[in-house]
């Protein structure tokens, strides 16, 4: 990856994901779970009993909602995610939750990996509850925030206000991003609820500087999992990761389970060509074979979990 050697300190990451908690328990808590009740709390202006209450019921009263609806479309996605604000209770409450891998330990290795970028501008595209900005922002970065939900952008809107940070607000359903003005951009949990992939790609590579880096995951729709899935557009990571390319970025090596892609200049040609491979590569019946290989390596590793995780423990120091 080519990353220009800035910054003098280093982090690990254990450094880093204190910084991380720090976004959600200020001055006032230890533990991020008090942190974000009280938040919640007193934005929503409930007792904490009944914050805690909805934090752990979160993913059924949701799915309970939805069930409701009936709905099934992309616009009836939007729809119900611009109606709901009990999701915001269970993303916090999954920021809060740093015992399994997940968005923090996701956004912690991103950083680690840049941190010897000069820390630029940086939008949070899809921003949710807005852990993730607080913490680039907590690291150096300008962050700016998009997301199409007004109810996000409010309440990320207040909890930077209560932090006393500034900083740019998109609604991503009617405002332009700027051009080329950010040097990374990240996508957590967000690419599986975009129905236009193309046009959003095309509008993240506009926004990107000359050879900028955007960085996304792809939480496709689990049948097993239907409480906390059934709005997922898509069931593979193919629908996305076939388009990337051909809008003008080359791979770089995946960060955890999370693709990284840098802007490039392709020719017409060029991306056409890159394009027709990339429909070839990732399709229906590769994502098939690679789920079942993944799937079996599981079951083959799970006696051995306990060994695994403390050399990922080691590896991590």
């Amino acid at each position: 990856m080519d990353i220009v050697t800035s910054c003098p300190i280093q982090l690990n990451r254990q450094e880093l994901l204190d910084i991380w908690r720090r976004c959600l328990t200020g001055d006032h808590f230890t533990d991020p779970h008090e942190g974000i009740f009280d938040e919640l709390g007193r934005y929503f202006e409930l007792s904490p009993e009944k914050v805690r209450w909805i934090c752990k019921n979160s993913a059924e009263i949701v799915n309970e909602e939805w069930l409701k609806t009936g709905q099934s479309t992309p616009d009836d996605i939007y729809r119900f995610y611009q109606a709901q604000t009990y999701w915001l209770f269970g993303t916090l409450r999954h920021h809060a939750d740093q015992a399994q891998p997940h968005i923090a330990h996701a956004a912690v290795e991103i950083a680690h990996t840049f941190q010897n970028f000069p820390t630029g501008h940086h939008l949070d595209f899809g921003c949710g509850a807005g852990t993730a900005s607080l913490f680039f922002n907590a690291l150096g970065w300008q962050t700016d925030l998009a997301d199409v939900s007004k109810t996000a952008i409010n309440f990320v809107r207040w909890r930077f206000e209560q932090r006393g940070i500034q900083s740019t607000f998109y609604n991503f359903e009617t405002d332009q991003l700027l051009p080329n003005t950010y040097d990374l951009i990240t996508g957590f949990d967000v690419m599986v609820h975009v129905a236009d992939i193309p046009t959003v790609l095309h509008r993240l590579h506009q926004s990107l500087k000359p050879g900028g880096y955007l960085v996304f995951n792809v939480v496709s729709r689990n049948p097993s999992s239907p409480t906390t899935s059934q709005w997922h557009l898509y069931t593979a990571h193919y629908p996305v990761i076939r388009h990337v390319r051909q809008t003008g970025f080359r791979r770089l090596p995946n960060i955890l389970s999370y693709y990284c892609y840098q802007k490039i200049d392709r020719s017409p040609l060029n991306a056409s060509a890159v394009g027709s491979v990339d429909r070839i590569i990732h399709n229906r019946f590769e994502s098939g074979v690679r789920n079942y290989v993944r799937n079996h390596a599981r079951k083959l590793l799970l006696p051995y979990k306990e060994e695994i995780n403390k050399i990922r423990t080691w590896l991590s120091r």
